[in-house]
């Protein structure tokens, strides 16, 4: 399973724009976004922090490895 079933499976659809990797869930108002330029990894929920759970984890692992990072 690559990363993109990954995130839907768990309620997750997913976009890319001006450099980015967004997985978006819309009810829950959750981003977890990857900044193909940064190399970096922006979660939130509401705009505020949000804790991962494992399978988010075990999804973002698997889009690093992806797109190389690990």
């Amino acid at each position: 399973m690559n990363a993109q079933e990954m995130f839907g499976s768990i309620g997750y659809r997913q976009n890319i724009e001006n450099g980015y990797i967004k997985f978006e869930n819309i009810d829950e108002c959750e981003v977890i976004e990857f900044d193909l330029e940064q190399k970096t990894i922006w979660v939130s929920q509401f705009l505020e922090a949000k804790e991962l759970n494992i399978d988010e984890l075990k999804a973002m692992n698997k889009q690093c490895e992806e797109l190389g990072w690990l």
